[in-house]
Protein backbone atom coordinates (compact mmCIF):
# COMPACT_ATOMS: atom_id res chain seq x y z
CA UNK A 1 0.00 0.00 0.00
CA UNK A 2 1.42 3.41 -0.96
CA UNK A 3 1.79 6.16 1.61
CA UNK A 4 -0.98 8.19 -0.09
CA UNK A 5 -3.39 5.26 0.08
CA UNK A 6 -2.47 4.67 3.74
CA UNK A 7 -3.23 8.29 4.55
CA UNK A 8 -6.57 8.07 2.76
CA UNK A 9 -7.44 4.84 4.59
CA UNK A 10 -6.56 6.41 7.95
CA UNK A 11 -8.63 9.51 7.13
CA UNK A 12 -11.69 7.46 6.13
CA UNK A 13 -11.33 5.33 9.27
CA UNK A 14 -11.16 8.47 11.38
CA UNK A 15 -14.30 9.84 9.72
CA UNK A 16 -16.09 6.66 10.74
CA UNK A 17 -14.73 6.68 14.30
CA UNK A 18 -15.81 10.27 14.82
CA UNK A 19 -19.33 9.49 13.50
CA UNK A 20 -19.01 12.06 10.68
CA UNK A 21 -20.83 9.78 8.22
CA UNK A 22 -23.70 9.24 10.64
CA UNK A 23 -24.07 12.94 11.44
CA UNK A 24 -23.94 13.91 7.74
CA UNK A 25 -26.69 11.46 6.79
CA UNK A 26 -28.85 12.51 9.75
CA UNK A 27 -28.36 16.19 8.89
CA UNK A 28 -29.30 15.69 5.24
CA UNK A 29 -32.46 13.79 6.19
CA UNK A 30 -33.47 16.48 8.69
CA UNK A 31 -32.60 19.29 6.26
CA UNK A 32 -34.67 17.70 3.50
CA UNK A 33 -37.65 17.39 5.86
CA UNK A 34 -37.32 21.02 6.96
CA UNK A 35 -37.01 22.27 3.36
CA UNK A 36 -40.09 20.29 2.29
CA UNK A 37 -42.07 21.61 5.25
CA UNK A 38 -40.98 25.19 4.48
CA UNK A 39 -41.95 24.81 0.83
CA UNK A 40 -45.44 23.62 1.78
CA UNK A 41 -46.26 25.70 4.86
CA UNK A 42 -44.60 29.09 4.35
CA UNK A 43 -46.48 30.13 1.15
CA UNK A 44 -49.79 29.23 2.82
CA UNK A 45 -49.13 31.65 5.68
CA UNK A 46 -48.16 34.48 3.34
CA UNK A 47 -44.37 34.14 3.46
CA UNK A 48 -42.63 34.96 0.19
CA UNK A 49 -40.78 32.47 -2.00
CA UNK A 50 -37.57 34.36 -1.21
CA UNK A 51 -37.87 33.31 2.43
CA UNK A 52 -38.18 29.67 1.38
CA UNK A 53 -35.06 30.04 -0.73
CA UNK A 54 -33.25 31.61 2.25
CA UNK A 55 -34.16 28.62 4.43
CA UNK A 56 -32.71 26.22 1.86
CA UNK A 57 -29.50 28.30 1.61
CA UNK A 58 -29.11 28.34 5.39
CA UNK A 59 -29.59 24.58 5.55
CA UNK A 60 -26.90 24.09 2.91
CA UNK A 61 -24.53 26.44 4.76
CA UNK A 62 -25.16 24.50 7.98
CA UNK A 63 -23.89 21.22 6.54
CA UNK A 64 -20.14 22.09 6.72
CA UNK A 65 -20.64 23.35 10.28
CA UNK A 66 -22.35 20.09 11.27
CA UNK A 67 -19.48 18.09 9.76
CA UNK A 68 -16.84 20.15 11.62
CA UNK A 69 -18.70 19.80 14.94
CA UNK A 70 -19.11 16.04 14.39
CA UNK A 71 -15.36 15.75 13.83
CA UNK A 72 -14.44 17.78 16.92
CA UNK A 73 -17.03 16.75 19.52
CA UNK A 74 -18.93 13.74 20.85
CA UNK A 75 -22.22 13.61 22.72
CA UNK A 76 -21.59 11.31 25.72
CA UNK A 77 -23.44 10.46 28.95
CA UNK A 78 -21.18 13.07 30.59
CA UNK A 79 -22.23 15.78 28.10
CA UNK A 80 -20.60 17.21 24.98
CA UNK A 81 -16.87 16.37 25.00
CA UNK A 82 -14.02 16.95 22.60
CA UNK A 83 -13.26 13.85 20.57
CA UNK A 84 -10.01 12.25 21.68
CA UNK A 85 -7.33 11.49 19.14
CA UNK A 86 -6.27 7.89 18.72
CA UNK A 87 -2.59 7.38 19.46
CA UNK A 88 -0.75 5.49 16.73
CA UNK A 89 2.68 3.98 16.46
CA UNK A 90 5.61 6.34 16.12
CA UNK A 91 7.04 4.44 13.21
CA UNK A 92 6.04 1.83 10.66
CA UNK A 93 2.61 1.12 9.28
CA UNK A 94 0.22 3.05 11.54
CA UNK A 95 -2.81 1.14 10.31
CA UNK A 96 -1.20 -2.14 11.28
CA UNK A 97 -0.18 -0.69 14.65
CA UNK A 98 -3.74 0.35 15.39
CA UNK A 99 -4.96 -3.13 14.44
CA UNK A 100 -2.42 -4.63 16.86
CA UNK A 101 -3.57 -2.45 19.77
CA UNK A 102 -5.51 -4.04 22.63
CA UNK A 103 -6.75 -3.28 26.13
CA UNK A 104 -7.80 -5.65 28.91
CA UNK A 105 -10.62 -4.22 31.01
CA UNK A 106 -10.79 -5.28 34.68
CA UNK A 107 -12.43 -8.69 34.92
CA UNK A 108 -15.75 -8.69 36.78
CA UNK A 109 -15.86 -10.44 40.15
CA UNK A 110 -18.78 -12.85 39.72
CA UNK A 111 -18.30 -14.43 43.14
CA UNK A 112 -20.75 -13.77 45.92
CA UNK A 113 -17.92 -12.44 48.09
CA UNK A 114 -16.86 -8.84 47.19
CA UNK A 115 -13.55 -9.50 48.95
CA UNK A 116 -12.53 -11.54 45.89
CA UNK A 117 -12.13 -8.32 43.90
CA UNK A 118 -8.39 -8.58 44.48
CA UNK A 119 -8.31 -11.84 42.52
CA UNK A 120 -10.24 -10.62 39.48
CA UNK A 121 -8.21 -7.40 39.43
CA UNK A 122 -4.99 -9.34 39.91
CA UNK A 123 -5.73 -11.68 37.01
CA UNK A 124 -6.33 -8.65 34.81
CA UNK A 125 -3.02 -7.10 35.85
CA UNK A 126 -1.17 -10.34 35.20
CA UNK A 127 -2.77 -10.63 31.78
CA UNK A 128 -1.84 -7.04 30.90
CA UNK A 129 1.72 -7.79 31.98
CA UNK A 130 1.91 -10.92 29.81
CA UNK A 131 0.45 -9.17 26.77
CA UNK A 132 2.71 -6.15 27.15
CA UNK A 133 5.74 -8.39 26.71
CA UNK A 134 4.73 -9.24 23.14
CA UNK A 135 6.83 -6.83 21.01
CA UNK A 136 4.38 -6.42 18.13
CA UNK A 137 1.35 -5.86 20.35
CA UNK A 138 0.58 -2.38 21.71
CA UNK A 139 -1.30 -2.81 25.00
CA UNK A 140 -3.08 -0.08 26.95
CA UNK A 141 -1.50 0.51 30.35
CA UNK A 142 -2.94 -0.93 33.51
CA UNK A 143 -3.97 2.40 35.04
CA UNK A 144 -5.83 3.50 31.92
CA UNK A 145 -7.72 0.20 31.76
CA UNK A 146 -8.63 0.29 35.46
CA UNK A 147 -9.82 3.89 35.12
CA UNK A 148 -12.81 2.42 33.24
CA UNK A 149 -13.67 -0.10 35.94
CA UNK A 150 -17.40 0.03 36.76
CA UNK A 151 -17.88 2.75 34.13
CA UNK A 152 -20.57 0.70 32.39
CA UNK A 153 -19.10 1.27 28.91
CA UNK A 154 -19.56 -1.11 26.01
CA UNK A 155 -16.51 -2.37 24.12
CA UNK A 156 -16.92 0.17 21.30
CA UNK A 157 -16.87 3.17 23.65
CA UNK A 158 -14.07 1.68 25.79
CA UNK A 159 -12.01 1.11 22.65
CA UNK A 160 -12.61 4.68 21.52
CA UNK A 161 -11.49 6.13 24.84
CA UNK A 162 -8.41 3.94 25.06
CA UNK A 163 -7.52 4.29 21.37
CA UNK A 164 -7.37 0.53 20.72
CA UNK A 165 -8.85 -1.88 18.19
CA UNK A 166 -9.58 -4.85 20.48
CA UNK A 167 -11.04 -5.07 23.97
CA UNK A 168 -10.48 -8.06 26.27
CA UNK A 169 -13.15 -8.50 28.92
CA UNK A 170 -14.44 -11.26 31.15
CA UNK A 171 -15.54 -12.43 34.55
CA UNK A 172 -14.13 -14.57 37.38
CA UNK A 173 -16.02 -16.80 39.79
CA UNK A 174 -14.19 -18.45 42.69
CA UNK A 175 -15.66 -21.36 44.64
CA UNK A 176 -13.33 -23.03 47.11
CA UNK A 177 -10.30 -24.24 45.15
CA UNK A 178 -12.00 -23.94 41.77
CA UNK A 179 -12.09 -20.93 39.49
CA UNK A 180 -14.23 -20.27 36.43
CA UNK A 181 -13.11 -17.64 33.93
CA UNK A 182 -15.16 -16.35 31.02
CA UNK A 183 -13.09 -14.32 28.57
CA UNK A 184 -13.81 -12.72 25.21
CA UNK A 185 -12.03 -10.50 22.70
CA UNK A 186 -14.25 -7.87 21.09
CA UNK A 187 -13.54 -5.87 17.95
CA UNK A 188 -14.00 -2.32 19.25
CA UNK A 189 -14.88 -1.00 15.79
CA UNK A 190 -17.76 -3.41 15.15
CA UNK A 191 -18.74 -4.49 18.66
CA UNK A 192 -18.64 -8.17 17.65
CA UNK A 193 -16.75 -10.84 19.60
CA UNK A 194 -13.87 -12.40 17.65
CA UNK A 195 -13.10 -15.03 20.31
CA UNK A 196 -14.60 -16.26 23.56
CA UNK A 197 -13.84 -19.12 25.89
CA UNK A 198 -14.77 -20.44 29.32
CA UNK A 199 -12.20 -22.03 31.64
CA UNK A 200 -13.32 -24.17 34.61
CA UNK A 201 -10.25 -25.39 36.46
CA UNK A 202 -8.61 -26.00 39.80
CA UNK A 203 -6.89 -22.99 41.34
CA UNK A 204 -3.53 -24.72 40.87
CA UNK A 205 -4.03 -24.47 37.08
CA UNK A 206 -4.26 -20.67 37.10
CA UNK A 207 -0.78 -20.19 35.60
CA UNK A 208 -1.61 -22.44 32.67
CA UNK A 209 -4.95 -20.63 32.19
CA UNK A 210 -3.15 -17.27 32.06
CA UNK A 211 -0.74 -18.51 29.40
CA UNK A 212 -3.54 -20.11 27.39
CA UNK A 213 -5.62 -16.90 27.45
CA UNK A 214 -2.64 -14.73 26.53
CA UNK A 215 -1.66 -16.97 23.63
CA UNK A 216 -5.24 -17.04 22.32
CA UNK A 217 -5.50 -13.25 22.47
CA UNK A 218 -2.14 -12.71 20.76
CA UNK A 219 -3.13 -15.10 17.98
CA UNK A 220 -6.23 -13.02 17.24
CA UNK A 221 -5.09 -9.42 17.69
CA UNK A 222 -1.34 -9.37 17.00
CA UNK A 223 -0.12 -7.99 13.69
CA UNK A 224 2.26 -10.90 13.31
CA UNK A 225 5.63 -9.22 13.90
CA UNK A 226 8.71 -11.39 13.96
CA UNK A 227 10.82 -9.65 16.60
CA UNK A 228 11.93 -11.71 19.56
CA UNK A 229 9.58 -11.86 22.49
CA UNK A 230 10.74 -9.90 25.53
CA UNK A 231 12.14 -12.02 28.30
CA UNK A 232 9.50 -13.21 30.77
CA UNK A 233 9.42 -11.42 34.10
CA UNK A 234 10.47 -13.47 37.10
CA UNK A 235 7.12 -14.64 38.41
CA UNK A 236 6.14 -17.46 40.76
CA UNK A 237 4.80 -20.95 40.46
CA UNK A 238 3.36 -20.80 43.99
CA UNK A 239 -0.36 -20.12 43.79
CA UNK A 240 -0.47 -18.82 47.37
CA UNK A 241 2.33 -16.34 46.62
CA UNK A 242 0.49 -15.14 43.53
CA UNK A 243 -2.74 -14.59 45.47
CA UNK A 244 -0.90 -12.65 48.19
CA UNK A 245 0.86 -10.57 45.55
CA UNK A 246 -2.48 -9.77 43.91
CA UNK A 247 -3.87 -8.67 47.27
CA UNK A 248 -0.80 -6.51 47.83
CA UNK A 249 -1.13 -4.80 44.43
CA UNK A 250 -4.84 -4.26 45.01
CA UNK A 251 -4.18 -2.48 48.31
CA UNK A 252 -1.15 -0.54 47.03
CA UNK A 253 -3.17 0.85 44.12
CA UNK A 254 -5.77 2.27 46.51
CA UNK A 255 -3.09 4.56 48.05
CA UNK A 256 -4.77 5.24 51.43
CA UNK A 257 -2.60 5.00 54.54
CA UNK A 258 -4.41 1.91 55.81
CA UNK A 259 -4.33 0.19 52.43
CA UNK A 260 -0.61 0.86 52.02
CA UNK A 261 0.07 -0.78 55.36
CA UNK A 262 -2.02 -3.80 54.36
CA UNK A 263 -0.13 -3.95 51.06
CA UNK A 264 3.15 -4.29 52.95
CA UNK A 265 1.68 -7.16 54.98
CA UNK A 266 0.53 -9.00 51.83
CA UNK A 267 3.84 -8.51 50.00
CA UNK A 268 5.76 -9.70 53.08
CA UNK A 269 3.66 -12.85 53.17
CA UNK A 270 4.14 -13.41 49.42
CA UNK A 271 7.91 -13.18 49.86
CA UNK A 272 7.73 -15.61 52.79
CA UNK A 273 5.95 -18.15 50.56
CA UNK A 274 8.32 -17.62 47.61
CA UNK A 275 11.54 -15.76 48.56
CA UNK A 276 12.56 -15.57 44.89
CA UNK A 277 9.41 -13.79 43.70
CA UNK A 278 11.00 -10.65 42.20
CA UNK A 279 7.78 -8.70 41.61
CA UNK A 280 6.69 -9.20 45.22
CA UNK A 281 9.99 -7.68 46.41
CA UNK A 282 9.52 -4.81 43.91
CA UNK A 283 5.97 -4.25 45.15
CA UNK A 284 7.24 -4.11 48.72
CA UNK A 285 9.90 -1.53 47.79
CA UNK A 286 7.38 0.58 45.87
CA UNK A 287 4.91 0.57 48.78
CA UNK A 288 7.55 1.69 51.27
CA UNK A 289 8.63 4.42 48.82
CA UNK A 290 5.03 5.65 48.56
CA UNK A 291 4.78 5.67 52.36
CA UNK A 292 7.91 7.84 52.42
CA UNK A 293 6.66 10.17 49.69
CA UNK A 294 3.28 10.67 51.35
CA UNK A 295 4.86 11.21 54.77
CA UNK A 296 3.05 8.25 56.35
CA UNK A 297 6.19 6.65 57.83
CA UNK A 298 9.40 8.03 59.33
CA UNK A 299 12.39 7.67 56.97
CA UNK A 300 14.44 5.84 59.59
CA UNK A 301 11.91 3.02 59.44
CA UNK A 302 10.79 3.01 55.80
CA UNK A 303 13.91 3.89 53.80
CA UNK A 304 16.00 0.89 54.83
CA UNK A 305 13.09 -1.48 54.25
CA UNK A 306 12.53 -0.03 50.78
CA UNK A 307 16.24 -0.29 49.91
CA UNK A 308 16.57 -3.94 50.95
CA UNK A 309 13.44 -4.94 49.00
CA UNK A 310 14.43 -3.02 45.86
CA UNK A 311 17.97 -4.40 45.76
CA UNK A 312 16.69 -7.95 46.27
CA UNK A 313 14.11 -7.51 43.46
CA UNK A 314 16.80 -6.30 41.09
CA UNK A 315 19.11 -9.16 42.04
CA UNK A 316 16.35 -11.68 41.29
CA UNK A 317 15.31 -10.17 37.95
CA UNK A 318 17.48 -7.45 36.39
CA UNK A 319 15.49 -7.73 33.13
CA UNK A 320 12.22 -6.34 34.54
CA UNK A 321 11.46 -2.62 34.24
CA UNK A 322 9.55 -2.81 37.54
CA UNK A 323 12.63 -3.79 39.56
CA UNK A 324 14.75 -0.94 38.19
CA UNK A 325 11.91 1.52 38.80
CA UNK A 326 11.53 0.43 42.41
CA UNK A 327 15.28 0.89 42.96
CA UNK A 328 15.16 4.34 41.32
CA UNK A 329 12.43 5.44 43.74
CA UNK A 330 14.61 4.42 46.69
CA UNK A 331 17.71 6.12 45.30
CA UNK A 332 15.75 9.39 44.97
CA UNK A 333 14.98 9.46 48.68
CA UNK A 334 18.58 8.52 49.49
CA UNK A 335 19.58 11.67 47.53
CA UNK A 336 21.65 9.49 45.17
CA UNK A 337 20.46 11.44 42.16
CA UNK A 338 22.66 10.08 39.38
CA UNK A 339 22.00 6.47 40.37
CA UNK A 340 18.26 7.13 40.45
CA UNK A 341 18.32 8.63 36.97
CA UNK A 342 20.32 5.72 35.56
CA UNK A 343 17.87 3.24 37.09
CA UNK A 344 14.90 5.07 35.54
CA UNK A 345 16.63 5.16 32.15
CA UNK A 346 17.36 1.42 32.37
CA UNK A 347 13.71 0.71 33.17
CA UNK A 348 12.62 2.72 30.13
CA UNK A 349 15.17 1.01 27.90
CA UNK A 350 13.81 -2.39 29.00
CA UNK A 351 10.20 -1.28 28.52
CA UNK A 352 9.71 2.02 26.63
CA UNK A 353 5.97 1.86 27.44
CA UNK A 354 6.46 1.67 31.21
CA UNK A 355 4.49 4.81 32.11
CA UNK A 356 5.41 4.80 35.81
CA UNK A 357 9.11 5.05 34.95
CA UNK A 358 8.45 8.01 32.62
CA UNK A 359 6.24 9.69 35.21
CA UNK A 360 8.65 9.33 38.10
CA UNK A 361 11.64 10.29 35.94
CA UNK A 362 9.72 13.44 34.96
CA UNK A 363 9.38 14.41 38.62
CA UNK A 364 13.02 13.53 39.27
CA UNK A 365 14.19 15.81 36.44
CA UNK A 366 11.87 18.60 37.57
CA UNK A 367 13.24 18.44 41.12
CA UNK A 368 16.80 18.92 39.88
CA UNK A 369 15.79 21.74 37.53
CA UNK A 370 15.79 20.08 34.07
CA UNK A 371 12.30 21.21 33.16
CA UNK A 372 12.25 20.66 29.40
CA UNK A 373 13.38 17.04 29.68
CA UNK A 374 10.98 16.56 32.60
CA UNK A 375 8.05 17.81 30.53
CA UNK A 376 8.96 15.45 27.68
CA UNK A 377 8.78 12.43 29.99
CA UNK A 378 5.62 13.71 31.67
CA UNK A 379 3.91 14.07 28.29
CA UNK A 380 5.04 10.57 27.34
CA UNK A 381 3.57 9.13 30.53
CA UNK A 382 0.31 10.96 29.86
CA UNK A 383 0.21 9.61 26.31
CA UNK A 384 0.79 6.06 27.56
CA UNK A 385 -1.83 6.36 30.32
CA UNK A 386 -4.27 9.06 29.15
CA UNK A 387 -6.99 8.08 31.63
CA UNK A 388 -4.75 7.99 34.72
CA UNK A 389 -5.08 11.14 36.85
CA UNK A 390 -1.62 10.72 38.41
CA UNK A 391 0.15 10.86 35.04
CA UNK A 392 -1.92 13.81 33.85
CA UNK A 393 -1.32 15.64 37.13
CA UNK A 394 2.43 15.12 36.73
CA UNK A 395 2.36 17.35 33.64
CA UNK A 396 0.80 20.05 35.83
CA UNK A 397 3.41 19.60 38.56
CA UNK A 398 6.28 19.92 36.06
CA UNK A 399 4.78 23.11 34.64
CA UNK A 400 4.42 24.43 38.20
CA UNK A 401 8.06 23.71 39.06
CA UNK A 402 9.06 25.39 35.79
CA UNK A 403 7.19 28.56 36.95
CA UNK A 404 4.69 28.28 34.08
CA UNK A 405 1.80 28.84 36.48
CA UNK A 406 -0.98 29.79 34.09
CA UNK A 407 -0.29 26.75 31.88
CA UNK A 408 -0.12 24.52 34.95
CA UNK A 409 -3.44 25.83 36.28
CA UNK A 410 -5.21 25.35 32.95
CA UNK A 411 -3.93 21.79 32.62
CA UNK A 412 -4.81 20.87 36.21
CA UNK A 413 -8.32 22.28 35.87
CA UNK A 414 -8.82 19.82 32.99
CA UNK A 415 -7.56 16.95 35.17
CA UNK A 416 -9.93 17.89 38.00
CA UNK A 417 -12.85 18.17 35.60
CA UNK A 418 -12.41 14.43 35.09
CA UNK A 419 -11.31 13.50 38.64
CA UNK A 420 -12.64 16.08 41.12
CA UNK A 421 -11.68 13.96 44.15
CA UNK A 422 -8.00 13.67 43.18
CA UNK A 423 -6.25 15.54 46.00
CA UNK A 424 -2.79 15.63 44.39
CA UNK A 425 -4.04 17.52 41.34
CA UNK A 426 -6.00 19.89 43.57
CA UNK A 427 -2.88 20.66 45.61
CA UNK A 428 -0.89 21.35 42.44
CA UNK A 429 -3.66 23.64 41.21
CA UNK A 430 -3.71 25.47 44.54
CA UNK A 431 0.08 25.92 44.39
CA UNK A 432 -0.09 27.26 40.83
CA UNK A 433 -2.89 29.70 41.62
CA UNK A 434 -1.05 30.92 44.71
CA UNK A 435 2.16 31.63 42.81
CA UNK A 436 0.14 33.34 40.06
CA UNK A 437 -1.21 35.75 42.69
CA UNK A 438 -4.75 34.33 42.77
CA UNK A 439 -4.64 33.79 46.52
CA UNK A 440 -8.36 33.52 47.29
CA UNK A 441 -8.82 30.81 44.66
CA UNK A 442 -5.68 29.08 45.90
CA UNK A 443 -7.01 28.90 49.45
CA UNK A 444 -10.28 27.40 48.20
CA UNK A 445 -8.39 24.67 46.32
CA UNK A 446 -6.29 23.83 49.37
CA UNK A 447 -9.36 23.69 51.60
CA UNK A 448 -10.94 21.21 49.20
CA UNK A 449 -7.72 19.16 49.15
CA UNK A 450 -7.83 18.96 52.95
CA UNK A 451 -11.41 17.73 52.78
CA UNK A 452 -10.91 15.01 50.15
CA UNK A 453 -7.67 13.79 51.77
CA UNK A 454 -9.22 13.35 55.22
CA UNK A 455 -7.10 16.16 56.73
CA UNK A 456 -3.73 14.65 55.94
CA UNK A 457 -0.70 16.41 57.41
CA UNK A 458 0.61 17.41 53.98
CA UNK A 459 -2.61 19.08 52.83
CA UNK A 460 -3.02 20.85 56.18
CA UNK A 461 0.53 22.22 56.00
CA UNK A 462 0.04 23.49 52.45
CA UNK A 463 -3.28 25.09 53.41
CA UNK A 464 -1.58 26.84 56.32
CA UNK A 465 1.08 28.20 53.96
CA UNK A 466 -1.59 29.46 51.56
CA UNK A 467 -3.51 31.11 54.43
CA UNK A 468 -0.36 32.87 55.62
CA UNK A 469 0.37 34.11 52.11
CA UNK A 470 -3.23 35.32 51.84
CA UNK A 471 -2.70 37.47 54.98
CA UNK A 472 -4.73 35.20 57.26
CA UNK A 473 -1.98 34.51 59.84
CA UNK A 474 -4.22 33.49 62.75
CA UNK A 475 -5.74 30.61 60.77
CA UNK A 476 -2.28 29.57 59.58
CA UNK A 477 -0.94 29.47 63.15
CA UNK A 478 -3.96 27.46 64.29
CA UNK A 479 -3.10 24.76 61.75
CA UNK A 480 0.58 24.92 62.76
CA UNK A 481 -0.50 24.18 66.35
CA UNK A 482 -2.63 21.26 65.16
CA UNK A 483 0.37 19.79 63.34
CA UNK A 484 2.50 20.12 66.48
CA UNK A 485 -0.13 18.30 68.55
CA UNK A 486 -0.30 15.56 65.93
CA UNK A 487 3.51 15.24 65.85
CA UNK A 488 3.52 14.32 69.53
CA UNK A 489 2.08 10.88 68.74
CA UNK A 490 2.33 10.52 64.94
CA UNK A 491 5.08 11.12 62.42
CA UNK A 492 4.84 14.55 60.78
CA UNK A 493 7.72 15.49 58.51
CA UNK A 494 9.78 18.50 59.53
CA UNK A 495 9.24 19.75 55.98
CA UNK A 496 5.49 20.01 56.54
CA UNK A 497 5.96 21.60 59.98
CA UNK A 498 8.05 24.30 58.29
CA UNK A 499 5.41 25.39 55.77
CA UNK A 500 2.95 27.26 58.05
CA UNK A 501 5.82 29.40 59.39
CA UNK A 502 7.11 30.03 55.89
CA UNK A 503 3.67 31.28 54.91
CA UNK A 504 3.47 33.88 57.70
CA UNK A 505 7.05 35.06 57.15
CA UNK A 506 8.72 33.42 60.15
CA UNK A 507 11.66 32.36 58.04
CA UNK A 508 14.03 31.49 60.87
CA UNK A 509 11.58 29.02 62.41
CA UNK A 510 10.86 27.56 58.97
CA UNK A 511 14.62 26.97 58.49
CA UNK A 512 14.83 25.32 61.91
CA UNK A 513 12.23 22.79 60.82
CA UNK A 514 13.88 22.24 57.43
CA UNK A 515 17.19 21.50 59.16
CA UNK A 516 15.34 19.04 61.40
CA UNK A 517 13.88 17.48 58.25
CA UNK A 518 17.41 17.09 56.90
CA UNK A 519 18.50 15.34 60.11
CA UNK A 520 15.62 12.88 59.83
CA UNK A 521 16.20 12.52 56.04
CA UNK A 522 12.61 13.57 55.28
CA UNK A 523 11.57 12.41 51.82
CA UNK A 524 9.96 15.75 50.96
CA UNK A 525 13.33 17.53 50.85
CA UNK A 526 13.68 16.29 47.27
CA UNK A 527 11.33 19.17 46.33
CA UNK A 528 13.26 22.10 47.81
CA UNK A 529 15.60 23.00 44.95
CA UNK A 530 12.74 23.64 42.51
CA UNK A 531 9.80 24.30 44.84
CA UNK A 532 8.68 27.92 44.20
CA UNK A 533 7.39 28.45 47.74
CA UNK A 534 10.98 28.11 48.95
CA UNK A 535 12.03 31.20 47.00
CA UNK A 536 12.00 33.55 50.06
CA UNK A 537 14.76 31.38 51.58
CA UNK A 538 17.08 31.06 48.59
CA UNK A 539 19.52 33.82 49.59
CA UNK A 540 19.79 32.61 53.19
CA UNK A 541 23.12 30.97 54.05
CA UNK A 542 21.40 28.24 56.06
CA UNK A 543 19.23 27.31 53.08
CA UNK A 544 22.28 27.21 50.80
CA UNK A 545 23.94 24.84 53.26
CA UNK A 546 20.84 22.64 53.14
CA UNK A 547 20.97 22.48 49.34
CA UNK A 548 24.64 21.49 49.42
CA UNK A 549 23.87 18.71 51.89
CA UNK A 550 21.25 17.33 49.51
CA UNK A 551 23.92 17.15 46.78
CA UNK A 552 21.65 18.04 43.88
CA UNK A 553 23.38 17.57 40.51
CA UNK A 554 23.75 20.44 38.07
CA UNK A 555 20.60 21.05 35.99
Amino acid sequence: MTERRRRVARFLSELKRRHVYRVTIAYLIAAFAIAEAADVIMPRIGVSEAAVTLVVILLLLGLPLAVVLAWAFDITPQGVQRTTAVETAAAGDETAAATAAAAALPFANLSENPANDYFSDGLTEELIGMLSRVPDLRVAARSSCFALKNAGLDAVEAGRRLGVRHIVEGGVRMAGQRVRLTVQVVDAQTGFAVWSEQFDREMTDIFEIQREIANAIVARVSSGGTRERRRERRTTEQIEALKLYMQGRYCCNRRTEGDLQRAIEFFDRAVAVDPEYALAHAGLAETYAIQLDYGFMPPAEALEQARVAAERALQLDPSAAETHTSLALVRQFEWRWDEAERAFETAIRLDPDHAVAHQRLALHLAWIGRYNAALDHARTAERLEPLTPATSATVGWVLYYARRYDEAAAHLEDVLAREPQFATARIALGRSLLMAGRTAEAVEQHEEAVRVSGRSASTLALLAHALGTADRPDEAREIANELERRAASYYVSGYYRALPHLGVGRLGIALDYLEAARAERAAQLVYVRSEPIMDPLRNDARFQTLLRALAFPKP
